[in-house]
């Protein structure tokens, strides 16, 4: 528990680096697809139990978030992320996680994909697991945003549907997944 609390404060630590320093940040806001990239970068050194998973990260561009949006978007992230290193492949093998950012309407949708075991069919994201789970609820709420999962054999999808503009619309779930 020690060890997660530690991870946690480090995580934040590193995004305070990260946001002070944050890419394309601009009049209009910061760059997530940029940032998010960094932050990739970062996990994969900065996590102990990460081992020979891959981390990549894909951004189709246009995925700009306003200062405020950013940490938290960054923090359900690296909740995500932490969250399948440590769960996706019980067994220990290698794995893939992708993270991805792309525009939609005047939202974005951003993606972490692992090619693990998934879910269990009993267990319920929005409302079971741990602290992560409860940390990624919060903050998600906090944006006024929606987190979407698809889970299957060969892994686990999670969305965060998040509106860009001031009212903090959900956007819809579009079926486009390229």
């Amino acid at each position: 528990a020690l060890e997660e609390v530690a991870a946690r404060i480090e995580t934040v630590g590193e995004l305070h680096r990260l946001l002070s320093g944050a890419p394309g940040e601009d009049e209009d806001g910061i760059d997530l697809g940029r940032f998010l990239a960094k932050l990739c970068a970062s996990l994969m050194e900065t996590v102990s139990f990460a081992g020979d998973t891959v981390i990549t990260h894909r951004d189709s561009g246009g995925c700009m978030v306003r200062a405020d949006q950013a940490t938290p978007v960054a923090l359900i992230v690296s909740e995500l992320v932490t969250n399948a290193l440590k769960y996706a492949h019980p067994s220990g093998v290698a794995g893939r996680l992708q993270v991805s950012c792309r525009s939609v309407g005047s939202g974005l949708v951003v993606e972490v994909t692992d090619d693990g075991v998934g879910l269990s069919e009993t267990f319920d994201p929005h409302t079971d697991g741990g602290l992560g789970f409860r940390v990624v609820r919060g903050l998600t709420r906090q944006l006024g945003a929606k987190l979407v999962y698809e889970s299957g054999g060969l892994g686990l999808t999670v969305r965060l549907l998040l509106d860009s503009d001031e009212e903090h619309r959900v956007i819809p779930l579009w079926p486009d997944r390229g």
